[in-house]
This record gives C-alpha cells, structure tokens and sequence, in this order.
C-alpha cells in the first residue's frame, strides 16, 4: 500500500512523475541507468516513481524504489 510506504518513510520520500508526455521507461537505457544510480545513492529516502509499464523497466531498479501506473498526486503531496 502507498500510504504504509509512504508513512514507513523515516529518512524522507521523493515522489518522480515525468508526467503524460515523457513516458520513463522509453527513455534511453543510459538515463534510466543514470536515475537507477542516483535512487541508489538517495537510500535509505523512499522513492515513489509513476511508470506506465513497470515490465519495460530495465533489470536493476533499486530496492528502495517502487513503481506505480498511476497515483493521485495531490494525496500523495
């Protein structure tokens, strides 16, 4: 759940939406691997990131990222 995430989120939280038109997972493999590293450098903080497709996601997301399809925005500012 969003919330228990969120809430759980000790160190901080950082929500990512790229918004309708630049669709994440179409960006070129060495931005996306560019994000994965800073995620990575932002752990322990949470990160709550808006993909449409989180099966096209290259291998490696970090563990302390998770993906949804959709999210009302305003609830989670």
């Amino acid at each position: 759940d969003i919330k228990d995430y969120l809430d759980d989120a000790k160190d901080g939280a950082v929500y990512l939406n790229l918004g309708e038109d630049l669709i994440f997972e179409s960006l070129p493999l060495p931005i996306i691997q560019s994000f994965y590293s800073v995620f990575e450098k932002l752990a322990p903080m949470k990160i709550l990131m808006r993909v449409s497709n989180h099966q096209a996601l290259p291998k490696g997301l970090p563990t302390n990222v998770i993906t949804v399809p959709w999210v009302q925005q305003f609830r989670v500012l």
